[in-house]
């Protein structure tokens, strides 16, 4: 994301359950999928039994953030890895439903789970509430939104932007005017600090130490940036600093991005100009536009059709 947001760069997990962040992982867990996309996300060979060399990229993962670094993927771990789902704090408390709601919500939750959405009855209730708190209407506005954020995402699995990266390609490919070579980009593998300076750092309000890494993507927008934080905190009147764990949860998560979307003049572009404009706002290039743009297509015709009561 430019001033805007960021990127996940994340993969969905296995189709077969259990799903990741469901239980803790240690040395000898059962076999699952689970562990699988564990050993994905940290450039391991994928074969979903918990051995040593699994254990040793968790201990560094769990080092590079800052984590007691013990090997058990437990709650702190998996937030870290963005996919904890702890229960929003009061502040967040989910709104009530608009009268007439229910075949909107209904129709989100189809267009969720058609994408292979995390949770999609779940989520659905908590987008449509919030949506329609920031004027995010079904049509053009709703449409747009719901495809950049199930991009964002990687289909409401993550809500925390992870920089734990552990090949010099996937760098290139995401940040391409950052990395433009493979020397360039080794020294940033598997350290989320460094390369949090390196690709946020000195811009939009990151003027201190640890300001890229800190203020890295989060919410369901995956809103970047210090300026972008502090204009949030003073829209909620949530300090800054409080504000970045309630937006790895998913009401916070909803309520942050579509603030942020409204603030930042989306919903009159998605009116004028279409999702190719929208994406460019959002993330600041072409990062994710192809994704975004064929998502739009799979999910606007029923959006689109869609008529409140």
């Amino acid at each position: 994301m430019s001033a805007a947001g960021g990127r996940v760069g994340a993969s969905a997990p296995p189709s077969a359950v259990p799903i990741p962040g469901g239980r803790v992982l240690r040395l000898g867990s059962v076999p699952g999928a689970d562990v699988a996309w564990l050993q994905e996300r940290l450039g391991v060979p994928a074969d979903g039994q918990f051995g040593p060399r699994t254990q040793a990229a968790v201990v560094a993962f769990q080092a590079d953030q800052g984590l007691l670094a013990d090997g058990v993927v437990g709650p702190a771990t998996w937030r870290a890895l963005g996919l904890s789902q702890p229960a929003a704090q009061p502040v967040f408390s989910p709104p009530p439903l608009a009268p007439g709601s229910a075949r909107w919500a209904a129709l989100v939750e189809r267009v969720l789970r058609q994408e292979g959405c995390f949770d999609p009855a779940g989520w659905a209730p908590v987008l449509v509430a919030r949506m329609a708190r920031h004027d995010i209407r079904p049509g053009l506005r709703a449409s747009t939104y719901l495809a950049n954020i199930i991009h964002e995402t990687g289909k409401l699995r993550v809500l925390v932007e992870n920089l734990h990266y552990t090949t010099p390609e996937r760098l290139m490919e995401n940040w391409p005017s950052r990395f433009g070579s493979v020397e360039e980009a080794t020294p940033f593998l598997r350290n989320g600090p460094a390369l949090g300076e390196r690709v946020y750092g000195g811009r939009y309000g990151n003027t201190d130490p640890g300001d890229g890494f800190l203020h890295r993507g989060r919410g369901v927008i995956q809103v970047t940036f210090r300026a972008n934080y502090e204009m949030l905190a003073k829209a909620t009147g949530i300090a800054r600093l409080n504000l970045l764990p309630l937006m790895e949860q998913r009401e916070g998560a909803a309520e942050v991005s579509c603030l942020w979307w409204k603030a930042s003049g989306i919903n009159e572009l998605a009116d004028s100009s279409g999702i190719e404009a929208v994406r460019r706002r959002v993330n600041g290039g072409k990062i994710g536009m192809d994704h975004v743009v064929a998502i739009h297509r799979r999910i606007s015709p029923a959006i689109l059709e869609f008529r409140p009561q």
